[in-house]
Formats: structure tokens, sequence, C-alpha cells
């Protein structure tokens, strides 16, 4: 079994983490948006890396409901 490291979306991973949206997912953000989500206090977003290559991702914004 392959070691797996995760690791948060950073300036270093922002361009890996866009490229390997973009080929899971078809209506994948531009790498811009992704960018963007590194200042964006309610983003959070990992990537999994496995020798050195993405394995996967996970990017979860979370919005408080007000009352």
């Amino acid at each position: 079994m392959a070691d797996v490291t995760i690791v948060p979306l950073s300036e270093e991973n922002v361009q890996l983490f866009s490229q390997t949206a973009a080929k899971i997912l078809p209506e994948a953000w531009s790498f811009e948006t992704y960018k963007k989500q590194l200042s964006n206090p309610d983003d959070i977003s990992f990537l999994a890396l496995s020798n050195g290559e993405a394995a996967g991702f996970i990017s979860v914004v979370v919005r408080l409901r007000r009352s």
C-alpha cells in the first residue's frame, strides 16, 4: 500500500490542486478561483499526495446560517 500524505491547500500546491480537480471534475473551478480560496477563511481544502503525486483532494466551504 502506498503512503499517502494529506496537506492543506497552499501557495505551493494550488497549481497541482487545480490540475487534479480538472482531471476529476468536469465542472472544476479555474486555477484563479482555487487561488482566491487561499484567502477565504471559510474554505477548508486538502490535497492527498502519494509518492509526491496528487492522489485526490477535498474542498469544503463552510457557511454558517445566521438567525
